[in-house]
């Protein structure tokens, strides 16, 4: 009898294991361009573990990209970009919001891209206007020795 209620017991116990759901996990990787530093990297991933859905993130600033695993009952990618953003972040194609991306450490702040120089007017003139006189000078030169030739004029050379 006791062998029989503990065959029960066991054969209950497995029947159960065997029921039991797996939850539908997605895993996707993220292209992070201001994760640059280990603080970064840190900073990322102990705010994305906090949220709803997500089971691991890991982030390298090496190939400033972040690998995060989610239930996808729970959360989408396109959720995780939005998360991405509101933590300060760019992911792909979702831009940082501006007051999160104030928030970021020092090394994660993206560098401010300098205005291209662009020459003002007068230097492109006076440019323009420098090579076309040497143009014109080396034409008028060259048109000077062939008129000389073409009447006969013997061409002036130090002697």
């Amino acid at each position: 009898m006791k062998r029989i209620g503990i065959s029960l017991i066991g054969l209950m116990l497995c029947a159960n294991f065997l029921m039991a759901q797996t939850k539908p996990v997605e895993k996707a990787t993220f292209k992070t361009p201001q994760v640059q530093c280990e603080e970064g990297k840190l900073y990322l991933e102990e705010r994305m573990i906090r949220e709803y859905g997500i089971t691991a993130v890991n982030a390298n600033f090496q190939k400033r990209s972040t690998t995060v695993t989610w239930l996808t009952d729970r959360t989408t990618a396109e959720n995780i970009k939005v998360i991405f953003s509101y933590l300060g972040f760019d992911a792909d194609d979702v831009t940082a919001d501006e007051i999160a991306f104030k928030k970021l450490p020092a090394c994660c702040k993206k560098p401010i891209p300098q205005p291209k120089q662009v020459p003002n007017a007068d230097s492109i003139k006076a440019v323009q206007s420098a090579t076309l006189l040497d143009s014109l000078r080396k034409k008028n030169a060259l048109d000077s020795v062939n008129r000389g030739s073409k009447l006969g004029i013997p061409s002036k050379s130090k002697s």
